[in-house]
């Protein structure tokens, strides 16, 4: 085979080159994808979370404060970064600390966390002024799950409740 003076076309080297550069390029959107949904499972596991104790601490406003259940232990579910914090006394009534699967908090119309379990923890204690609120209570509800990471994550929620007067 002949080889022509200046004739056009593209070498093997090149098309190696532009072949190798192209397959970083598809390997970089693959691992964003991924990236991405890590970020999205994250994401629903919060949201299903923080429903969870919304719902909570809306079930316990909706009580009297003569009805709210003793869970006077301060502090949140978490107590570092891999280690939940010890559970907390029942209630005779109601339970402090709870294991809640995470189906009977996802949304049916949307892909949640099916596979997730959360810890939720109640706190119920008198208001830090009791001079200003007569009779006042702060409710918290901590929830709180292992991440992909293994790290331990929590939202909490706060409520107060006012008698009336």
């Amino acid at each position: 085979m002949a080889y022509r003076r200046g004739a056009r076309g593209v070498t093997l080297i090149e098309t190696l080159v532009s072949v190798a550069i192209l397959g970083v390029g598809v390997l970089s959107l693959t691992r964003m994808t991924v990236f991405s949904e890590h970020g999205l499972a994250e994401s629903r596991t919060r949201v299903a979370a923080l429903k969870l104790a919304e719902q909570r601490a809306e079930r316990l406003v909706t009580l009297a404060t003569t009805d709210l259940p003793s869970c006077p232990t301060a502090g949140g579910c978490r107590q570092d970064r891999t280690a939940y914090s010890p559970a907390k006394a029942a209630d005779a009534t109601y339970p402090c600390t709870e294991m809640v699967d995470g189906m009977s908090v996802a949304d049916p119309n949307v892909a949640g966390p099916a596979e997730a379990k959360f810890r939720v923890d109640t706190t119920v204690v008198a208001h830090p002024d009791p001079g200003q609120l007569a009779g006042a209570q702060v409710i918290t509800v901590s929830a709180c799950w292992t991440d992909l990471d293994g790290t331990v994550q929590e939202v909490q929620v706060q409520r107060m409740l006012v008698p009336e007067i």
